[in-house]
């Protein structure tokens, strides 16, 4: 089972990813979040294998 965190500022993208992987038998949803400190936090206290995030806000916290 491999488990993702979303991250996007859109509640609306956040929540169409969310439905299309619970199409899915081998993906959960292990968390979502807002804003970049929100994903550094859900990282360092969530199981993730998998980070979804997308723009330029999300990928400058990805780097540090």
């Amino acid at each position: 089972m491999i488990r993702i965190l979303i991250a996007d500022d859109h509640a609306i993208v956040r929540s169409g990813l969310k439905q299309i992987i619970a199409t899915t038998a081998d993906i959960v949803v292990a968390g979502e979040a807002a804003q970049g400190a929100e994903v550094i936090e859900k990282l360092r206290t969530c199981h993730v294998d998998l980070l979804s995030c997308a723009g330029h806000d999300n990928a400058r916290h990805q780097r540090r």
